[in-house]
C-alpha cells in the first residue's frame, strides 16, 4: 500500500495506468485450495479446503511474473 490509499484504490490506480501492451489477457480463478495451519505453518488436521465463496476479485492485480505454469495430468 502506498501513501494513504487502500489496496482497492491502489489496484484501481494501477489498472488505470496499464496499457494494452502490458497485459493483453484476462485471468480466471479455477479453484482455491487452503490448509488450516498452526503457528509453524503445519497443517492442523491434514485436510485441504476448497474455497466455494465469491472469488471474482482474486485475480485482480496478479502480474505475469507471479504465474507458474503447472502440468495438467
Amino acid at each position: 500500500m502506498k501513501g494513504n490509499h487502500t489496496w482497492q484504490q491502489e489496484l484501481q490506480l494501477r489498472k488505470a495506468t496499464m496499457t494494452k501492451k502490458e497485459k493483453d489477457y484476462g485471468l480466471q480463478v479455477h479453484t482455491l485450495t487452503f490448509l488450516k495451519v498452526d503457528e509453524n505453518g503445519e497443517s492442523i488436521d491434514g485436510k485441504q479446503y476448497e474455497y466455494i465463496g465469491d472469488h471474482s476479485s482474486f485475480c485482480d492485480g496478479i502480474e505475469n511474473e507471479y504465474l507458474k505454469e503447472v502440468e495438467v495430468s
